[in-house]
């Protein structure tokens, strides 16, 4: 797990934690993790993390989604545990960035994104 510096916004710095896809597999079976994925509904049918959660962080051209922050807040509750990903890692920073901003402070992200899960065949992929 790596925690970055500071992103240079004026609030106090939050660490911005990543986790392998192995790591991310062995939170998600042996705890309460959620796993929210912001790709496009599309990327997302075309396989995915079991268990993962599909919240969009843009429409399928690419363009940022206003409502992402409250699907988020909705799809998630009041998990602690919350991990983010997408396809190799700039969405997901991004949603980050933008869930800190909105309050959230806990959040992990797995490193490289589901281009990453894919290079493993030994974890499981759902369609």
């Amino acid at each position: 797990m790596t925690a970055p510096a500071n992103t240079g916004s004026r609030d106090p710095p939050v660490a911005k934690l990543t986790l392998s896809p192995r790591e991310v597999h062995d939170r998600m079976t042996n705890s309460s993790a959620i796993y929210v994925d912001v790709r496009t509904p599309t990327e997302f049918a075309e396989g995915h993390i079991p268990d993962a959660i599909n919240v969009p962080l843009t429409t399928p051209d690419m363009k940022p989604l206003p409502s992402f922050v409250d699907d988020f807040r909705a799809a998630v509750g009041d998990a602690s545990d919350i991990i983010v990903g997408c396809k190799s890692g700039k969405r997901s920073s991004n949603a980050i960035t933008q869930l800190h901003q909105a309050g959230f402070k806990q959040l992990l992200e797995l490193e490289g994104g589901f281009s990453s899960w894919l290079e493993d065949s030994n974890l499981p992929v759902a369609k």
